[in-house]
């Protein structure tokens, strides 16, 4: 279920489009003061025209391509390279 809003914190000029998902919780983890333990997600955006599904697909995918470079750089070991000189890590 989506729902948004368009707001301007701090009672400035600049205004956002705030679009805040919220779905049940599936992993039975216990809120004490919820009941149905529901997931908030709220995602803030200066795009005021775009559609409310489309920004939370557009930001899901983006956590997607996060998650690749996240990938890259810890499981890989992409900033450490084998050798110690730049020459002898080239391939040529």
């Amino acid at each position: 279920m989506n729902s948004s809003i368009i707001h301007s914190p701090f009672g400035r000029k600049k205004t956002y489009h705030c679009v805040a998902n919220r779905e049940t919780n599936t992993i039975g983890q216990v809120a004490v003061f919820q009941e149905g333990n529901p997931i908030y997600r709220v995602i803030m955006t200066n795009d005021l025209e775009m559609a409310d599904q489309k920004v939370a697909h557009f930001y899901n995918q983006r956590g997607r391509s996060e998650k690749i470079f996240d990938e890259m750089n810890n499981d890989f070991g992409r900033k450490n390279l084998p050798l110690s000189f730049l020459e002898q890590n080239i391939v040529l």
